[in-house]
């Protein structure tokens, strides 16, 4: 992601998030997702030790990806119209070819599953590395890729 992409990237995120995750959650825990999504917020975040990668076509962005501290995946939203069409895949892909070329030695990628997602990531080569948790209405269940 580059400067001035945030808020095209956020707005990816929430669309995905409104068609897929937001009725899983409370209303609580999509006050925190928005917030965690806001376009400030992501380029803050970039600005630190997350990094964003963007899949795009023709100018247009079909997905995100952030991954934070090069181990973990902090969110993975594709434009509903593209999911089932390898854009998440090719993201997780790249993010995690991103941490191996950071951490040489990482053992494993991290990520906290939407319920909706856990399916998705279990096709992606991950395992469920717990059962399912929520933290400030947000409903996730611990998964990793052992690398």
């Amino acid at each position: 992601m580059e400067a001035g992409d945030e808020s095209r990237a956020s707005a990816v995120a929430v669309r995905a998030f409104e068609a897929s995750v937001a009725a899983h959650y409370s209303e609580l825990g999509a006050e925190q997702f928005l917030r965690y999504a806001a376009p400030e917020e992501l380029r803050a975040r970039s600005d630190r030790n997350h990094r964003v990668i963007l899949a795009e076509s023709d100018g247009v962005i079909e997905g995100m990806v952030e991954v934070r501290s090069a181990k973990h995946i902090a969110m993975l939203f594709v434009e509903p119209a593209r999911q089932r069409n390898g854009v998440g895949r090719a993201l997780v892909e790249l993010a995690v070819e991103l941490c191996r070329e950071r951490r040489s030695r990482l053992g494993a990628v991290t990520v906290n599953s939407s319920p909706n997602a856990v399916g998705a990531y279990l096709s992606f080569g991950f395992v469920v590395a717990g059962s399912e948790r929520q933290r400030d209405g947000i409903i996730y269940t611990p998964m990793k890729l052992l690398l």
